[in-house]
């Protein structure tokens, strides 16, 4: 009986030694089934891309950023190197050639089925534009038909003319505008510009020009932009008095036909009485053949876009007080403006209501010589104010 139990306790020991190896193999076999839930990039490389090493691509959140240099030709396709969570799968392939655009996007699955996407983001790193210099050119002046070309480097980029923007500061205040852009003249080392309409808040005086291509900014170049010439902003003159007899008393009226594309308080901004060097009156007495020459500058006064001329009596010309008597034809009218031309030169436009416009200009020294005639207070407006 002793001997049966022994038998009972020693089968009751190896059965629960054998149950117990049982479970424990149950448990690690379950453990071994249980799927990884990995799938993430772990590194995405290129190599051996024309002058490129190899790179290296910048795993952000959902994004693969690959920094491309500007001085590399860009591939259509790329077969990255592609390194996964452990258990993952990637699809496309590792190796397997795909577009190199943001188009082509990874989806990574792991072991237990949920994905993850990823976008490629190639970031190509941009020449930055350089301005060489103005072609042919030091000053510009406001209203001129005359185009700005600009010499440089690396004005297009992939998004072509959309990314460029050229910018200019008037120096004396900080004042900024944009310059418009010729699109179908535009190269890669040109650029051809206009001034933009010619408003109140636009002014002569040194400016900086720079171009901005997408992000990347130019050096800078500054250039003088005058003020307008007058035949820029008037396409004539019309004397109402043409053809008729005047006398003492009576008042010439000059009126200033203005270009459609400029606003009168831009014609009273820099046509003034300061800026009226000389107004000059031909006079034709008929009956006597006599033809004479009266300056009127100190009594014409401007209005709007009339210069009025009273018809007085002067001193120092006394054929004109035989107007009172016979009256005169008026032969011409000859207004005469000084305007600021570039930083060192001064000049003058005539309008004769007979021939049209001529214009001279004088460097800056001639010109405080030239126009010793000028009193004070006009040297001071015209000569040194718009430095």
């Amino acid at each position: 009986m002793t001997e049966n139990k022994k038998y009972i306790g020693y089968t009751g020991v190896v059965c629960s030694l054998l149950l117990l190896f049982a479970v424990s193999s149950c448990k690690k076999t379950n453990y071994e089934q249980l799927k990884r839930p990995y799938n993430s990039i772990e590194r995405f490389s290129l190599g051996g891309y024309n002058e490129l090493d190899s790179i290296n691509g910048v795993i952000s959140g959902d994004e693969i950023k690959v920094y491309w240099s500007a001085d590399a030709e860009r591939p259509a396709t790329i077969r990255p190197n592609i390194t996964l969570s452990e258990g993952a799968a990637v699809s496309p392939a590792s190796g397997e050639a795909v577009a190199f655009s943001e188009n082509t996007v990874y989806t990574v699955t792991a072991e237990d089925g949920t994905t993850k996407e990823y976008t490629l983001k190639p970031i190509f790193n941009e020449a930055i534009p350089v301005l060489s210099a103005f072609d042919d050119i030091t000053s510009w002046s406001w209203a001129t038909i005359d185009q700005l070309k600009i010499n440089g480097e690396y004005f297009l980029t992939n998004n072509g003319i959309a990314d460029i923007r050229i910018h200019a500061q008037r120096l004396r205040d900080g004042y900024e505008f944009d310059l418009d852009m010729d699109e179908e003249l535009t190269t890669g080392t040109q650029l051809i510009v206009d001034l933009p309409k010619f408003t109140t808040e636009l002014d002569s005086g040194m400016h900086r020009i720079w171009v901005q291509v997408g992000d990347f900014p130019s050096n800078s170049l500054d250039i003088f932009i005058a003020q307008p010439i007058l035949s820029n902003i008037a396409t004539s003159f019309t004397l109402k008095e043409a053809g008729q007899t005047v006398y003492l008393g009576d008042t010439l009226t000059l009126t200033v036909n203005l270009n459609p594309k400029i606003d009168i308080d831009q014609f009273r901004k820099y046509f003034t009485k300061d800026n009226l060097y000389r107004l000059s009156v031909n006079l034709l007495h008929e009956t006597i053949n006599r033809s004479i020459g009266a300056d009127f500058t100190g009594t014409a006064v401007i209005e709007g876009n009339q210069i009025k001329i009273p018809f007085e009596a002067q001193a120092n010309n006394p054929f004109i007080a035989e107007a009172a008597r016979d009256g005169y034809y008026i032969n011409r009218v000859q207004p005469e403006f000084i305007y600021q031309v570039g930083e060192y030169f001064y000049g003058t436009t005539t309008y004769d209501t007979n021939s049209g416009y001529s214009n001279t200009m004088r460097q800056r020294s001639d010109a405080l010589a030239q126009y010793t005639d000028l009193d004070t207070r006009k040297k001071t407006v015209l000569l040194e104010s718009r430095d």
